[in-house]
């Protein structure tokens, strides 16, 4: 006795083509630092509390894009607004690292 089973869906011709994916939000973000400090320490935090991070003002900054890290690059000031000038990506064929273990967004555990 033999049982045959029908796909349960079959793939769309059309709908799948790479240009399809190009409106899709991602999420974007930029690490510039991390610091560890009591829980007392961030609970009694002040506006305008200055943190001390593990990079130099000079270093460059991480760029993550849906939990993966992506690039790297350097804060500038453009008309009065912080950016972000790209100065490399990821190579496509590397391994993707998270932004840390267990950490999907920024900030879920700093």
């Amino acid at each position: 006795m033999s049982v045959e089973f029908s796909p349960v869906h079959s793939l769309p011709g059309d709908e799948l083509e790479p240009g399809s994916l190009l409106d899709t939000d991602l999420r974007v973000w930029v690490e510039i630092g991390r610091t560890q400090m009591p829980a007392a320490s961030v609970v009694g935090m002040p506006e305008g509390a200055i943190l001390d991070l593990d990079r130099e003002a000079e270093d460059p900054a991480d760029v993550y894009v849906n939990g993966r890290h992506f690039g790297t690059g350097r804060l500038i000031l453009v008309d009065g607004e912080w950016a972000l000038r790209i100065e490399s990506l990821d190579d496509e064929d590397g391994v993707e690292q998270s932004s840390s273990p267990g950490q999907d967004e920024p900030g879920a555990d700093d």
